[in-house]
């Protein structure tokens, strides 16, 4: 369900025209890695039944989320649309809010889920 929540809302930023052209173009690099790992985390888990792999991929992006909002201050990023706003509930951003709950479900899946006896 998180990898089809990651490929809806990467597709639709795919389309964004309030970026530059430069980094319009990053943006879709990364969106169309992101939804291709989303692509195969949801094939892993409805086709092969295969979780964990899954799990940590999604992991992988969403903690790259989370680095990324927390290391902001040393690259210049920011999570502030272009005219200066900010989507937060009280004080928290709203999309480190989201991440970090799905984030938490990802490590509950993979401490949670019992491993398939492996067959030779």
């Amino acid at each position: 369900m998180l990898s089809l929540f990651h490929f809806w809302k990467l597709m639709t930023r795919m389309f964004s025209i309030q970026l530059g052209h430069h980094m319009f173009a990053f943006m879709k690099y990364g969106n169309l890695l992101q939804s291709s790992i989303a692509l195969l985390c949801l094939w892993l888990v409805w086709i092969e039944s295969e979780t964990k792999i899954s799990a940590i991929l999604c992991l992988l992006i969403t903690g790259g989320i989370l680095v990324d909002y927390v290391i902001q201050d040393f690259y210049g990023g920011s999570m502030k649309y272009l005219y200066g706003s900010e989507k937060a509930l009280s004080v928290i951003n709203i999309g480190v809010l989201g991440f970090g709950i799905a984030f938490m479900l990802l490590l509950l899946t993979l401490t949670t889920t019992k491993q398939k006896p492996k067959i030779n």
